[in-house]
């Protein structure tokens, strides 16, 4: 319906963020695919398990090797059960015990209570290296370990300390291999996951496109009657490229971030709930403005596509209409009206600027707000006993890896809406059934040119009839031309005939059969038609001939030889090799109608239709055109549309169309000595 027409092709539509139809649809195009989809799920689990443990490692490298991990136990009997007595470390009476498996919170409350020293202990195992070393030092000694102070290990040289704490360097190596091997894991783990995914999105969009095309090329002609040609267009690649990047960076990576969000709150409250607080009171700010940013960007990006869309309308306008721009001196008009265009579309990405430009540093100055609240309560905590330093250096890595996934899953949200948007008008285009339908069995008969219209009706709109009772035969192999003023329905007999559309009463007869009845595949290929603007496709002349056909050497020179292409060539001294564009390349109109001449008969189809072929033709193919046409419908059954009557004089016969109906019918000798439509427009052009 009129009012329905253009209801998916707004190009600032708002999607849904989720759209269940749209969505069972998408992920249509993702089941054949499904075991690498759930590959990639696996390895979405292993990343951001290992993207967890990294700062993890921090921690476990400053509270077990670097920092010192033994205590003093003051009060044995108070001990909690759940510590390992045999563990302790006895010398000289006193008790020593390795705590760095233990929260920080629990050994300060043991401190707290008088159970365990506030001081802190090296407590290293005994080697020859670190018996030589251990001299210089007041330290205590036990059969396999010698227990330090921390501040008596500042007595001693820096290659010294070094010496003693041999241990703990080969356990920070160890951390250091882990760590380098779970980057090089990241990073393999990564490549395959971006590869697959990056596959599956273009794979996925090339078959989007596909189909597209097949849909567009299996819908009726009132379709693209009704859809500006631009906006076809872009649903195969803006739309499609929207949804590319709704499987590329969107399906598999919106479950990493949630993921990662959810592991680095989950991980901080395992490692200190007080800190875990702090976190807690800045993380709803952070969201607030990173989804306010998310609407103002939505809004203002829409606002760019549509400014961005009016530019490119008017830069196209103002090229094809160039020399009409100069031949009326507008030059500086149309520079005034770009620049008004132009000046709305930098204010628009201006504000994008200013949106960028508050978001980003307020973001930056909450992080940092963020880690200077860690650091000072964090370092309370340390003073206090009851958070280490590993726990707060390894908070400061996890709050910056949270900014990160908060910030991407509201651009992903972004692209999900956009997505949403475009496949909801991709959609809506692939289930359009705006189609001429072909009969479940067809009747192809032998056609050999006999056509037959009994008592036809049709309107395009449903309201105006365009043709009214048509009635006619021809038979296999006349000649009929069709006149009439514009708007008579003339070209509507043709396109009725061709089953660009279906009549709505009557009957339509090609070889005895209903069309309705026939392949339409069928029925045009037994068809030749020449319209009235010659269209040339970007590429050889050849291909434009042939039209992907492939036809015999003798066919094909027959075909140059009937339409008189072969002359133009040689008085152009060109051949069919030369590459030409869809204006034509260095081709006139002439030239070109001379070339799709040539198209239509490469097949020798029985049936000839020349819609207005002679108009627009340059007086210096004129005659080549006209002789063309008497040795291309020699032998065929024809219907000629022609505005030029002196063409139709020799035709077997005329029809004459007024207001859809038929008013006249013979020949030129008999219609001109009637009064009538077709002596007035012969005397019209004689005049002219």
């Amino acid at each position: 319906m009129p009012g329905e027409t253009h209801s998916y092709f707004e190009e600032d539509k708002v999607g849904k963020v989720y759209d269940s139809t749209i969505m069972r649809w998408l992920l249509s195009y993702i089941k054949p695919y499904w075991k690498i989809v759930a590959l990639n799920f696996l390895l979405l689990l292993l990343l951001t398990g290992f993207n967890l443990v990294l700062p993890y490692i921090y921690k476990i490298g400053i509270d077990r090797y670097i920092s010192p991990t033994g205590k003093e136990v003051l009060q044995a009997e108070e001990m909690p059960e759940r510590f390992n007595k045999s563990t302790f470390i006895r010398s000289d009476n006193r008790i020593f015990m390795d705590l760095s498996g233990i929260k920080e919170s629990t050994k300060g409350g043991l401190e707290n209570r008088g159970v365990i020293s506030r001081n802190n202990y090296y407590l290293i195992k005994k080697s020859d290296g670190v018996k030589q070393v251990i001299k210089e030092v007041n330290h205590l000694e036990t059969d396999d370990f010698c227990i330090v102070l921390t501040t008596d290990m500042k007595e001693l040289s820096f290659s010294e300390r070094l010496q003693l704490r041999r241990g703990a360097l080969a356990g920070i190596k160890k951390l250091a291999l882990i760590y380098l091997a779970l980057i090089f894991s990241i990073f393999i783990l990564s490549f395959i996951q971006v590869y697959q995914i990056q596959l599956i999105g273009q794979k996925i969009s090339y078959n989007i496109r596909e189909n597209l095309i097949k849909q567009y090329t299996s819908l009726a002609y009132n379709f693209f009657q009704k859809n500006p040609v631009g906006r076809l267009v872009t649903r195969v690649s803006n739309d499609v490229a929207a949804l590319s990047e709704f499987f590329s960076e969107v399906l598999v990576y919106i479950g990493s971030q949630i993921l990662t969000i959810i592991g680095i709150l989950g991980v901080m409250l395992f490692m200190s709930p007080r800190l875990f607080l702090v976190v807690l009171a800045i993380l709803p700010l952070v969201i607030y403005l990173t989804f306010v940013f998310r609407i103002k960007a939505r809004t203002i990006y829409r606002n760019i596509r549509k400014k961005l869309a009016i530019i490119n309308s008017h830069i196209s306008e103002s090229i094809s209409g160039i020399s009409v721009i100069q031949s009326f001196v507008q030059e500086d008009r149309k520079e005034a009206e770009f620049a008004l265009i132009n000046d709305d579309y930098y204010g628009t990405t201006f504000k994008m600027v200013k949106v960028f430009g508050i978001f980003r540093p307020m973001i930056s100055l909450i992080r940092s707000l963020g880690i200077a609240a860690l650091i000072w309560f964090g370092g309370k905590g340390i003073i206090s006993g009851i958070i280490s330093f590993g726990t707060l250096v390894a908070f400061i890595s996890y709050l910056e890896r949270l900014f990160q996934p908060i910030r991407e899953l509201s651009e992903q949200f972004n692209i999900m809406q956009s997505a949403m948007a475009a496949g909801e008008r991709i959609y809506k285009i692939l289930q359009n059934d705006d189609r001429i339908p072909n009969p479940v069995v067809a009747s192809n008969p032998k056609i050999r040119g006999d056509i037959e219209f009994e008592n036809v009706w049709f309107s395009y709109d449903g309201n105006e009839w365009t043709l009214r009772d048509i009635s006619f035969r021809i038979e296999r192999g006349e000649k009929v031309g069709i006149v009439g003023y514009t708007g008579s329905g003339k070209t509507t007999i043709i396109k009725l005939l061709l089953r660009l559309y279906d009549l709505n009463r009557g009957l339509i007869k090609v070889g005895g059969v209903d069309i309705r009845d026939m392949d339409k595949r069928y029925l045009r290929k037994h068809i030749a038609t020449v319209s009235q603007e010659p269209f040339l496709f970007s590429g050889a002349l050849r291909k434009n001939v042939n039209l992907w056909r492939k036809p015999e050497k003798d066919a094909l020179d027959r075909a140059l030889f009937v339409s008189n292409l072969n002359k133009a060539m040689d008085r152009k001294n060109i051949s069919l090799d030369l590459t030409v564009t869809e204006e034509g390349g260095g081709l006139s109109t002439g030239e070109k109608q001379l070339v799709t001449f040539a198209r239509s008969l490469i097949s020798d189809s029985p049936i000839l239709i020349l819609d207005e072929a002679t108009a627009n033709i340059d007086p210096e193919t004129e005659w080549l055109i006209q002789e063309a046409l008497f040795k291309m419908i020699e032998g065929k059954t024809s219907l000629i549309i022609a505005h030029r009557l002196a063409t139709l004089k020799q035709i077997d016969s005329l029809m004459v169309i007024h207001k859809g109906e038929i008013v006249g019918r013979g020949t030129h000798k008999e219609l001109i000595k009637e009064e009538g439509i077709y002596r007035t427009l012969y005397k019209l052009q004689e005049i002219a």
